[in-house]
């Protein structure tokens, strides 16, 4: 169980504005100060039962209540199962029902109503503003292999159907976030995964295509910013903007002379942009690497040093680009930066350990 106690104490200047042009030039002063208490509480019990050697299967039942903005509650129930098909072979299959809290940092339609006929107005000021949790059933099922000594594959696949999906838009042009609902939601895709660990070489590759789509905005429609895109969705599936068709990444650590050097990757074929989201940014792909060594210190333990560096071509990517639905201002992915770090153990000191 957890409470939340939410303060919003908004004090802003504004001009006057007929159809969005400015109509004068003494500010108005809006004041929007308002508080919440959200309540959540939430219990599961789960068991895992091996009716054959060879199967093993883990089941559970949860119950989730929230109290914020609006009241609501759920059953979901979870159902896993694993077998053994060879000493090689293992195949899985799952359910599962969720239920995602929205974060409670919301903007509410009253606030949104204040600023009417102000040169900070919203193109869409109507609509509901009571967001809901999702809810979402979701089904997989893989397979895993294992080809040789240390070396495993994997291969899984998924599909989802969600209810008052979530998602996050920007408050017009501001970096303040969100979240609103669509009313109907679903996601599909596979992922194949990679593995090897032998001799002081770990290493893996992963690589998924996955689509997640959803369509009419059930509450919060006033973030998207336009009614052309909120009539759209409406009747059309949408994907949602932090959705890569393709996504790869790999990385591999090797431990040498006492170091452990590491290196990874990412790469995706790009996020979304344009109206309702139709259009695709330029892929994203980015380098890391980076050397740990632990030196033992008596007194002290070991101490443990490291060295990253994030980006290391420094290749420039979007992330957004200031268009899509809620989406109204540009972001990047990381340059190149280097980082250096200590980490020692406090408890030898504090103990007194020789």
């Amino acid at each position: 169980m957890s409470g939340e106690a939410i303060e919003l104490d908004d004090h802003a200047q504004t001009f006057p504005a007929t159809s969005g042009v400015q109509s004068g030039t003494t500010p108005i002063s809006i004041v929007d100060d308002n508080n919440q208490i959200a309540w959540l509480l939430g219990v599961y019990a789960r068991d895992e039962w091996r009716p054959l050697p060879k199967l093993t299967i883990n089941f559970g039942l949860r119950w989730d209540w929230m109290s914020a903005f609006v009241t609501q509650n759920q059953w979901s129930p979870r159902l896993a199962l694993e077998y053994a098909l060879t000493r090689t072979t293992t195949l899985h299959a799952g359910y599962a029902r969720y239920f995602k809290v929205p974060p409670f940092d919301q903007v509410a339609l009253e606030t949104v109503e204040k600023f009417a006929n102000t040169t900070n107005a919203a193109p869409v000021n109507s609509g509901n503003d009571k967001i809901e949790a999702e809810r979402d059933d979701y089904f997989d099922a893989g397979i895993r292999q294992r080809v040789a000594e240390g070396l495993n594959v994997g291969v899984d696949g998924f599909y989802k159907i969600g209810h008052d999906q979530l998602d996050l838009a920007q408050l017009a042009g501001t970096v303040v976030t969100a979240p609103l609902n669509y009313r109907e939601s679903r996601g599909w895709g596979s992922d194949f995964s990679l593995t090897y660990e032998r001799s002081g070489l770990s290493a893996y590759l992963n690589f998924s295509y996955a689509v997640l789509q959803a369509k009419y905005i059930s509450a919060g429609a006033f973030l998207a910013d336009s009614a052309a895109e909120i009539s759209y969705i409406t009747n059309h599936w949408v994907t949602l903007d932090d959705d890569q068709m393709f996504v790869g990444s790999g990385g591999a650590s090797y431990q040498l002379w006492g170091f452990l050097l590491t290196a990874d990757g990412i790469w995706g074929s790009g996020y979304r942009r344009g109206f309702a989201n139709s259009g695709e940014l330029p892929p994203i792909i980015q380098f890391n690497a980076g050397i740990v060594r632990s030196i033992r210190l008596r007194r002290i333990g070991n101490v443990e040093g490291r060295l990253s560096m994030i980006n290391v071509f420094d290749h420039t990517y979007q992330i957004r680009n200031g268009s899509g639905i809620g989406v109204f201002s540009p972001s990047y992915g990381p340059r190149r930066a280097l980082y250096v770090g200590i980490k020692i153990p406090l408890a030898p000191m504090l103990n007194g350990s020789p």
